[in-house]
């Protein structure tokens, strides 16, 4: 595995500059979100990583080596970089079965019969596919083609895995399963992960880890962390049962929920509770988060 590095990266079409000087370190085995609207770079960004788009300017390491640098005229070819992709589209052959197409990329490599079935077999298994490598594409359903797509990234093992936008076209029940799964894999594996998405709960989804505040978090005693809530993860516990107590600041009514405001020390805190809550106005509550993120600081 390996990390990424960005110094200064840029991306100019003609006169039109779309990535503007990106400083940018993701640490070995970390998973890292780029999250923004369509249009913000993001995309690009990717591809300059995966090589499938040169940069204009600055340098680019995976791991220890350069890959990019403008300036010198270095530029490592995408086939040599060692990388998984996942685009939006599934990008699956019609033509060939599931194994053929996760085989694939090791043919191309020049990866010996043995090894390329024993491989398939455990890419098809980590995507929970097994027994399915001689269905064709037409057999399966949208989730099912994209965790082929996602087998043929794993297949090479590759030092980085990026995916752009992999669930976008997939509805809500499959994306929360899917997105679930590519978290859990990468950290079975200590893969690094890029993920580019413009869906803030699927960039949390993948990079925020996952605590039980008050509770065991696997965070050393004494550690300086951070702590995020969505506001619908929020839930009002009775005085002494929940972490945060505060001061109700404001509360907006909004059909069948309640937009709740709550003042704890110098922060405020917005939470989402039902409309039959009872919740007034300048009272002292208590709150409990049924889930947390956290971030090390």
């Amino acid at each position: 595995m390996a990390g990424v590095k960005l110094e200064g990266l840029e991306k100019s079409y003609g006169a039109t500059q779309v990535v503007r000087g990106i400083d940018l370190v993701i640490e070995d085995g970390s998973f890292v979100a780029l999250l923004g609207p369509s249009g913000c770079g993001k995309t690009t960004t990717l591809r300059m990583i995966a090589g499938l788009e040169a940069p204009t300017g600055g340098r680019l390491w995976i791991g220890d080596e350069v890959v990019s640098e403008p300036g010198r005229g270095l530029f490592v070819p995408p086939e040599r970089r060692r990388l998984g992709m996942v685009f939006q589209s599934y990008a699956v052959w019609p033509h060939k079965t599931v194994a053929e197409n996760v085989a694939y990329p090791l043919q191309v490599s020049g990866v010996g019969g043995r090894e390329v079935a024993s491989r398939v077999e455990e890419a098809l298994g980590l995507v929970q596919l097994g027994g399915l490598g001689g269905r064709m594409p037409n057999q399966l359903s949208g989730g099912q083609q994209q965790r082929v797509a996602l087998a043929r990234a794993l297949v090479m093992r590759p030092r980085v895995l990026l995916l752009d936008e992999p669930l976008s076209n997939l509805d809500a029940h499959l994306r929360v399963e899917l997105r679930q799964q590519i978290a859990s894999i990468a950290r079975g594996l200590g893969m690094t992960v890029v993920y580019v998405t413009h869906d803030q709960e699927e960039a949390l989804a993948g990079s925020g880890a996952e605590v039980w505040v008050g509770g065991a978090s696997g965070v050393t005693a004494g550690a300086e962390v951070e702590v995020m809530w969505r506001p619908s993860w929020l839930e009002l516990a009775s005085e002494g049962a929940g972490e945060v107590c505060g001061v109700v600041e404001e509360v907006v009514y909004l059909g069948d929920q309640q937009e709740v405001r709550v003042r704890v020390g110098e922060a405020v805190v917005k939470a989402l509770v039902g409309a039959e809550v009872p919740v007034a106005r300048g009272e002292t509550t208590w709150w409990r988060g049924r889930e947390a993120r956290l971030f090390g600081v």
